[in-house]
């Protein structure tokens, strides 16, 4: 089974530990992460990177949802769309429907759901291989 490459958009150090843990956990030595400052850099890069995940840590001062909506813009028109996690400090249902709404695969929070983080992960990494009928 050929690298997964995770595309990060985040400056937190802490949350970059802790993304690099999980993808160790879930893909050895093999696994892949591209770390991106802003999500318009992180668009730049969608062409190169051959993403199988994007992840954007959502902070209330660091992000927009105009920005989200041009990250989301510029996965669609991939050859194979590129599924975006966005992990938020906490969770507010206000911000979960509109990223929904937007386009988002999935949307948790670290106060929350950060147990869950595994699961989401191998869902996206691994995921099971649909049965010919």
């Amino acid at each position: 089974m050929p690298a997964s490459t995770i595309l990060t958009v985040t400056s937190d150090e802490t949350f970059l530990g802790l993304l690099r843990q999980q993808l160790r956990d879930q893909e050895g030595r093999r696994g892949r992460m591209i770390v991106a400052g802003s999500m318009d850099e992180a668009s730049s890069l969608l062409a190169t990177a051959c993403a199988r995940l994007i992840v954007v840590h959502w902070t209330g001062d660091s992000a927009s949802y105009e920005q989200l909506d041009r990250l989301l813009w510029a996965t669609s028109v991939l050859a194979r769309r590129t599924p975006v996690l966005v992990i938020a400090e906490r969770y507010r249902t206000d911000q979960a429907t509109m990223m929904y709404r937007m386009g988002v695969s999935e949307y948790i929070s670290r106060t929350h759901h950060l147990d869950q983080l595994a699961r989401v992960f191998a869902a996206y990494l691994h995921p099971v291989a649909m049965a010919a009928g």
